[in-house]
């Protein structure tokens, strides 16, 4: 075992020559992983997290690893990182353990970080993620990265164990391993039993059948970045696809997979309809949006509810936030009235005789009014953007400029009709919006 491990740590670039920091549990994988670590002769330390969730267990596994690395003069790095128990557990912790490892291998410049995964847990996360209707990308396993190296993936738990036995190494017992109430763990003892009970040799099976898997996702892959550059735009609110340019069949639910899980997407029925549905529908994933305008899709963050606003009583030069504007007082005879007509919708001209304070920046109202420039009546501002084609995740960042409580400028879009320049007009007030690059 130990000569088929010493061949896979050597296909590492430059191995002998790398620091490695060795994720140790105490229990019998990362301990058989820390064992070859040390009989390979490699720089290494050991990172310990301790999750609190077995009580005094948990601080005993902490402090019997921290001896056992003293003993071997070995650096050890141990932290406490509670888990927050509102939350999913196995994943809080998961983002914990690995939040920290990565702050240690830059703060102390380890090249590559082990854990003890294995081909069983490779095949337990196989069912995982069928259970989840993952993708090539889940049913692929247990992946390493750049930094990250899982050394013990082409060993199974018993060719570990049997390491582990015929070395006499120690370890520590986590009972939680033993219980079902996890998926993992349902997994490991009742499902992946069942199935070499019924047809032995199937772990196997699925192993190979998974290294096949790898293949079809690489060819996959390139041909998701290929199409990916192509079709997919950005700009500075986030990513639109034209779809005209979305692939037919089958072929466009991959890439809509493709696209969009990683973003949290798991609804593909709901994303499919959308495609047919009205401009202004969309799509929820928890912090995106996936929105459907006219002929495209437009993937956002999600909104900000967030009331952000500015009041004021004297009309400054500039303001930043919530928007950055600037106001420039202006002489009319300083400017022609051709001129102002042919403006930007980014500047907006008003009467500054007109204007009364308190001065207010915000976000626009549902069933707010205002009398655009030129108009005899009022309109509702929903109606003047839907007029204007502005797409939703756009309207809702739409903020007003307003004069006593009354809209003096739709920003960005319009001014309203009862602040317009006449022939009787002193002092003229430039609001120009600054839009960042």
């Amino acid at each position: 075992m130990l000569q088929r491990f010493l061949h896979i740590i050597s296909r590492y670039p430059d191995y002998h020559k790398k620091k490695y920091l060795v994720a140790v549990s105490g229990g019998i994988d990362s301990m058989v992983l820390l064992d070859l670590m040390l009989k390979s002769g490699l720089d290494i330390a050991v990172a310990h997290c301790n999750f609190k969730l077995r009580g005094k267990n948990s601080d005993a596994d902490m402090e019997w690893v921290k001896e056992i690395c003293k003993k071997n003069n070995i650096p050890f790095y141990g932290k406490i990182c509670p888990v927050n128990k509102t939350e999913n557990i196995q994943l809080a912790a998961r983002r914990l353990r690995y939040e920290w490892f990565d702050e240690l291998r830059k703060k102390h410049a380890f090249d590559y970080l082990l854990t003890a995964h294995h081909a069983d847990d490779n095949l337990e996360t196989f069912f995982i993620n069928l259970f989840r209707g993952s993708g090539l990308k889940g049913l692929t396993g247990i992946h390493e990265t750049e930094s990250i190296k899982r050394p013990l993936l082409n060993f199974t738990r018993e060719e570990i164990e049997k390491y582990a036995v015929a070395q006499q190494i120690k370890w520590r017992e986590d009972a939680s391993n033993r219980t079902d109430a996890y998926l993992r763990n349902a997994i490991r003892l009742k499902l992946l039993p069942l199935i070499e009970e019924i047809r032995p040799g199937s772990s196997h099976a699925i192993l190979n059948s998974m290294d096949l898997l790898k293949a079809s996702r690489e060819v996959e892959e390139e041909w998701f970045d290929q199409l990916k550059n192509k079709i997919i735009r950005q700009d500075n609110h986030g990513q639109f696809v034209f779809l005209k340019q979305l692939p037919g069949g089958k072929k466009r639910n991959l890439f809509l997979f493709k696209w969009l899980s990683p973003y949290g997407f798991s609804d593909f029925k709901a994303i499919n309809k959308l495609l047919n549905a009205q401009g202004g529908k969309y799509v929820e994933s928890p912090a995106w949006r996936l929105i459907k305008h006219e002929e495209k899709l437009i993937l956002v963050p999600q909104k900000n509810n967030s009331s952000n606003k500015i009041s004021f009583n004297k009309i400054p030069d500039e303001i930043k936030q919530p928007v950055h504007l600037k106001f420039d007082r202006i002489n009319p005879t300083e400017i022609s009235p051709d001129r102002i007509k042919k403006s930007s919708p980014k500047i907006a001209y008003v009467d500054a005789d007109l204007l009364s304070p308190p001065y207010e920046i915000r976000l626009w109202k549902p069933g707010e009014r205002m009398q655009p420039f030129g108009m005899k009546g009022s309109k509702k501002i929903s109606d003047i953007l839907t007029d204007l084609k502005v797409p939703l995740h756009l309207k809702e960042k739409t903020y007003v400029l307003t004069s006593a409580g009354k809209p003096v400028w739709l920003i960005g879009y319009k001014t309203d009709d009862k602040y317009k320049i006449h022939d009787k007009t002193r002092r003229i007030l430039k609001i120009s919006l600054i839009e960042s690059d």
